[in-house]
């Protein structure tokens, strides 16, 4: 089955100038995405052992920390912090818990040329992209900016290292891809029932994220 789109946009928000020109400094690097089950993160580990065979340079997500992301923030404030809670607890009041299934593989920006490697979602789009679409909504009446691209639903598995110029190893990449893609395994699928704002703070190991306010679905 194919995924919500087969060609995925990369996407990240930002805060509105204006809102922090306030006088409020900047606290925390933040997004807001929905968790996936243990299972979900270790089928996906797997597959990351998989692709590691190409010999592309990959920086890669840890399992444990993959997760579907649904707004990047990026610095956000304090009082800020507030208001996106409330914006997240008025969106998540009137949605029931959904599925969320495993789709395929992907790259983009282009397959011959790919940055980042995902892995699509073949259930719960709908669901999904209507949740996105009233919190962007809300977060527009705070000062965010909406995305200039639509938002399609994808679990980023790992961003290839630039430059890479070994095209041998990005066409066995590409081999590996679309021969896990060809495979019928078990269909594997998460049952959504929270919303998480994270912060996220950079080190020299990866991302670290911390959980800053759950809601859950009703």
């Amino acid at each position: 089955m194919a995924n919500c789109k087969s060609q995925m946009a990369n996407r990240k928000g930002t805060v509105n100038d204006k809102r922090l020109a306030i006088g409020d400094k900047p606290t925390v690097r933040a997004f807001v995405a929905l968790e996936l089950d243990n299972r979900i993160q270790i089928r996906l580990g797997e597959i990351q052992e998989k692709l590691k065979k190409s010999g592309v340079n990959i920086r890669w997500v840890k399992p444990e920390n993959i997760h579907l992301t649904m707004k990047f923030l990026g610095q956000i404030t304090s009082g800020q912090i507030e208001q996106i809670k409330r914006a997240l607890e008025e969106t998540a009041e009137t949605k029931k818990p959904f599925f969320i299934g495993l789709g395929k593989l992907g790259t983009f920006p282009k397959p011959e040329h790919p940055k980042v490697i995902w892995a699509g979602i073949k259930e719960g789009c709908k669901e999904t992209i209507q949740f996105d679409k009233e919190l962007e909504a809300r977060l527009q009446t705070l000062g965010f900016t909406p995305e200039a691209r639509e938002f399609r639903p994808h679990l980023t598995l790992g961003r290839i290292r630039l430059p890479h110029q070994d095209k041998k190893s990005l066409r066995r990449l590409k081999e590996i891809i679309l021969f896990l893609n060809s495979q019928t395994a078990k269909p594997l699928k998460t049952l959504a029932a929270q919303v998480t704002l994270f912060q996220s703070t950079l080190t020299p190991e990866g991302s670290a994220y911390t959980p800053l306010h759950k809601v859950f679905l009703r």
